[in-house]
């Protein structure tokens, strides 16, 4: 929730979530520029005459304490220009971007290794069957036996 500063010089921005709570000041210009109001606007919200719309306080949250809007990412974090996880491991956007690209060399990997195997089985069925293979080695076991 906001709060109101008694001396009208910062708008106080609070975030809450898994146990641990964070709170920034903003000055005027910092929360005009933040949620893209003009400074006069952002003045009112600052001496409490007006209040800023739910959603602007949710956007200013996200720009402000790096939140990801979306459920699967409830605690995770942009900081510093890293993602900051759940377990506190940073990952840098070219790890993703290595991500991406390994993923699709596996994908492209896993085709690779279908088509392989679909050759093997055309192969196979053009082989004679196994039965005949193995008898043919044994007739030709037997012949060299008693040859």
């Amino acid at each position: 929730m906001t709060r109101k500063s008694k001396k009208l010089r910062f708008f106080y921005l609070s975030h809450s979530t898994s146990g641990r709570s964070w709170q920034v000041e903003l000055g005027l210009k910092d929360l005009a520029r933040l949620a893209g109001v003009s400074e006069k606007t952002a003045r009112r919200w600052i001496d409490g005459t007006q209040e800023p719309h739910p959603h602007t306080l949710d956007l200013l949250r996200i720009k402000v304490f790096g939140l990801i809007p979306h459920p699967g990412f409830e605690h995770y974090q942009v900081y510093n220009g890293k993602i900051r996880t759940q377990s506190g491991e940073m990952i840098d956007p070219r790890d993703l971007d290595a991500l991406t690209w390994l993923r699709g060399l596996y994908y492209r990997g896993l085709q690779e290794v279908q088509q392989d195997r679909a050759q093997v089985n055309e192969i196979l069925a053009l082989l004679p069957s196994a039965d005949l293979i193995e008898k043919h080695a044994r007739e030709k076991v037997k012949r060299n036996k008693t040859g």
